[in-house]
């Protein structure tokens, strides 16, 4: 009996040392805190001896966990930081500083740096859940779902994000790119816009709105915002390539010249055929038919199955061999213009009204001289268009003789498809080549 008594007593003496012990580790915490605290900057290791220590005692201690995180963070030692946040959440010890926010944001960035995309999210739908959804894990959530298309995902914590920052336009900007993405391009214009009303202007959204008026062909408006990009911008050949698109086709020929030059020029860039094709089209309005001949040939050997250059090389080396023609697709708008007066008169046509005119085309609406009593109204289309005119181009002009309440229609330009003459010879309509000028003795 004596025996076992003394063995209890034994017992109960160790676990009174180690209760003991254990209340006097307890009541050492706070000071050991606040020592590595204290010292974690310049004494990394011995503060971590001081965590390690804390969190034997209390392994679900929400400040050891998070210091010893954080110090892993920083050596970018992720898998052990990860350890010590799962500790905090699995023990539910969060305090008003190191709340499951701070925690659970803390992860979402590790998964981030370890490219576990759909972990992180997972951390921001957590919170979303909860409520607990911060702008900060907003904007990182929206930004990851977009960068790996989940559009969806993307929309739906957008439509959160407005709800609760109304007035945050960079929330605009993304909603705004991810219906560019879609191909929403009006709606992702509206949007742009809002975003920069909420005065969250950057380069990305004049980038986007460059893109978005250059795809809508408003290239005055593409320039003026893809001209605000800063320098290291315009170093892209893909923004090079739209600036000197729309100096083409805003008639800025030699400027749209030097900077589509410096992209074909470059030997270390492959540069789509459409590039040196605009190129050579630019030479061609310029008048310098030469160079554009040079860079359609190249087209040719380089892409040989590029149809357009191939029709501008048949047209200048087999129906535009004569100077006088070429003279006349080249000449100055005004110069076109009164060319075409004349020949109209030689024909005996009388002008009633100029309906259209631009640098290539002119239409008019005219009567024959000997028509003294104007039955008849003619619609006479002029162009200098050289890719061969073709049905769609005719049965466009034809659509216009309804609302002009003319009877015919005349066709003239410089090469015509042999189905152009087909149609036309069935729908009663009078096609003539350029020739006509040298027959009038007008050129």
């Amino acid at each position: 009996m004596s025996y076992i008594i003394f063995i209890g007593f034994i017992i109960l003496t160790v676990v009174f040392i180690l209760y003991t012990r254990y209340m006097i580790g307890l009541l050492m915490i706070p000071g050991k805190l606040l020592k590595a605290k204290r010292i974690v900057e310049v004494k990394e290791g011995k503060a971590i001896k001081l965590l390690t220590s804390i969190l034997a005692i209390d392994r679900g201690n929400p400040e050891a966990n998070w210091l010893m995180a954080n110090i892993y963070i920083k050596k970018h030692q992720y898998i052990l930081a990860q350890m010590y946040l799962f500790e905090i959440i699995a023990n539910n010890s969060f305090t008003a500083e190191i709340n499951e926010k701070k925690v659970r944001e803390t992860l979402a960035y590790i998964y981030r740096a370890l490219g576990e995309i759909n972990k992180a999210l997972t951390q921001y739908y957590i919170l979303k859940e909860h409520n607990q959804l911060t702008l900060d894990a907003l904007i990182h959530a929206v930004k990851l779902n977009i960068e790996y298309n989940n559009n969806t995902e993307a929309a739906d914590l957008l439509n959160t994000a407005i709800q609760l920052y109304g007035e945050k336009g960079e929330f605009y900007y993304y909603a705004g790119l991810i219906d560019f993405n879609k191909g929403n391009i009006k709606s992702a214009e509206l949007k742009l816009k809002k975003a920069v009303s909420k005065g969250f202007e950057t380069a990305e959204i004049n980038l986007l709105l460059g893109k978005i008026y250059f795809i809508t062909r408003k290239f005055k408006l593409a320039v003026e915002y893809l001209n605000k990009l800063p320098e290291e911008y315009l170093n892209s050949v893909e923004i090079e390539k739209m600036l000197g698109e729309c100096f083409y086709y805003l008639k800025n020929y030699n400027t749209a010249i030097s900077v589509l030059k410096r992209i074909v020029d470059n030997k270390k860039i492959t540069v789509s055929a459409d590039t040196h094709f605009i190129l050579g089209c630019a030479y061609e309005s310029s008048g310098y038919i030469n160079e554009a001949v040079k860079v359609w040939e190249n087209i040719v050997k380089n892409f040989s199955s590029y149809k357009p250059a191939k029709e501008k090389l048949f047209f200048y080396k087999h129906i535009a061999v004569d100077d006088k023609i070429k003279n006349i697709i080249t000449a100055p708008r005004s110069v076109f213009f009164d060319v075409n007066l004349k020949l109209l008169d030689k024909l005996h046509y009388i002008v009633k009204e100029t309906i259209y005119e631009d640098d290539k085309n002119i239409a008019y609406i005219c009567s024959l001289e000997k028509d003294l009593h104007n039955f008849f109204s003619y619609l006479i289309y002029i162009t200098r268009q050289t890719a061969p005119i073709d049905r769609k181009y005719i049965n466009e002009k034809l659509i216009l003789l309804n609302k002009y309440r003319s009877k015919f229609l005349i066709i003239i330009a410089p090469y015509f498809s042999e189905e152009a003459h087909r149609f036309a010879k069935s729908n009663s309509v009078s096609l003539f080549d350029y020739s006509i000028y040298k027959e009038n003795k007008v050129v």
